[in-house]
């Protein structure tokens, strides 16, 4: 008898939790938004430029360790030495929603999940939850959006894939 207080109070209190978590949408579905993403003023570029950083420094014949965000980083062998790619990564990197690791200009990036830390995730299948979810291409400091990319298929405004598919009730394939 003595046994069920001691095991009532633990499974009670670890229900509550996992209540609590699954109400703030910490843990559970996620919810995203199908609003419009307001389209940036200017050019970001969806590939890595280092045309700003007139390196005058040894470049080695290969890959490089650079450190991003505090996170170690091969990278290939590039028109600036390590140093300076390093720079140019911790200026226009952002931060993956999921799991915390660098996002480098270039990457595909998905749209995160309302209240998360950062707004974008990696285009993996450990970080964003579908496909749908894409939403361009982070560039230099900014994401470089749908419409950007492809401005014959999306239209300014839209935030991710399966939110354009529902506007327009048409099955959409990314080139």
């Amino acid at each position: 008898m003595g046994l069920w207080i001691p095991l009532v109070l633990i499974f009670g209190t670890v229900g509550a939790v996992l209540l609590g978590l699954l109400r703030s949408g910490k843990i559970g579905r996620r919810s995203y938004s199908n609003e419009d993403r307001p389209e940036a003023p200017g050019p970001a570029g969806s590939l890595p430029d280092f045309s700003g950083y007139p390196c005058g420094h040894e470049k080695p014949d290969g890959p490089s360790i650079v450190e991003v965000y505090g996170v170690k980083i091969a990278v290939e062998a590039a028109s600036v030495c390590p140093d300076c790619i390093e720079e140019y990564l911790n200026r226009y990197s952002t931060r993956c929603a999921s799991c915390r690791q660098p996002i480098l200009p270039g990457m595909p990036v998905g749209q995160a999940w309302k209240g998360s830390p950062f707004p974008h995730t990696h285009m993996t299948m450990e970080c964003t939850e579908s496909g749908g979810l894409y939403c361009g291409r982070w560039g230099q400091g900014r994401l470089v959006t749908l419409h950007e990319l492809e401005p014959d298929k999306f239209p300014p405004g839209t935030p991710n894939v399966v939110a354009h598919v529902y506007k327009t009730g048409k099955p959409t394939s990314i080139d």
